[in-house]
């Protein structure tokens, strides 16, 4: 009987540059616990791939669920809808039970939007230092923006989905850094746009609007998530 549960990074966006260990496993998959059906779904039709047991998180029967299927033999797969399942998902809770119940659990790694990010803005990574501030609130966004002002590290923040006013809270809030505004990262319809934050605004203007079936027309067949576009920011270090 085996006690391991696998988790895994989603890729996050095109389905290319999924890792080999994910597909093979995917294929040997008997119950996944996932963080949207819909998407799950569609991720095993590209990869060709039918999962007959297929739950979305829930915090009352997931660990139940995971727990019958270790005493079944069977081959679990955690994943989220894009990226690590604990990084702004669902995962951690989840993770510290099956701690607590003496289960192994392994990772099978991925692409990961944060350091992709941080790639692209080619802010300087000599230090080996970055901070990640999760995912922009939409409410008291100053507040929050001001905790993070005196970091003197390239910080990631996720921008979903008021890009128009989170970069004039970033502008007031960062008037003497650059940024890189990183958009749909992996998909076609990828932009990398870097500048002033005080000129962010007028910068993005020529992007900001992706056609709305981008991916239905351009490659659909290798990209997971369609209809909405996704923003990562990168805030450059103290000049």
């Amino acid at each position: 009987m085996t006690k391991k549960v696998v988790f895994a990074a989603m890729p996050i966006g095109n389905n290319d540059h999924i890792a080999i260990a994910f597909k093979n496993y995917l294929s040997q998959t008997d119950i996944a616990i996932v963080e949207t059906k819909k998407v799950f779904k569609k991720f095993c039709d590209i990869n060709n791939v039918y999962i007959n047991n297929i739950y979305e998180y829930s915090n009352s029967n997931s660990l139940e669920i995971i727990l019958e299927g270790i005493k079944n033999n069977k081959n679990i797969l955690i994943v989220s809808n894009d990226g690590y399942p604990n990084i702004q998902d669902f995962a951690s809770p989840l993770i510290q039970s099956l701690i607590a119940n003496n289960i192994d659990i392994e990772l099978i790694p991925g692409p990961n939007a944060v350091l992709q990010s941080l790639f692209f803005s080619g802010f300087d990574g000599d230090s080996g230092q970055f901070y990640f501030g999760g995912r922009i609130p939409n409410t008291d966004t100053v507040k929050f923006l001001e905790t993070l002002s005196n970091i003197n590290c390239p910080i990631v923040l996720i921008c979903i989905p008021f890009l128009n006013k989170h970069l004039e809270d970033i502008a007031t809030v960062f008037p003497y850094r650059d940024i890189a505004i990183c958009i749909d990262l992996s998909k076609p319809t990828q932009k990398i746009i870097r500048g002033k934050t005080t000129n962010a605004l007028e910068f993005i203007k020529p992007y900001r609007l992706f056609p709305f079936n981008f991916d239905i027309i351009n490659g659909w067949k290798n990209n997971i998530h369609t209809f909405y576009s996704h923003y990562t920011l990168v805030i450059s270090q103290i000049k």
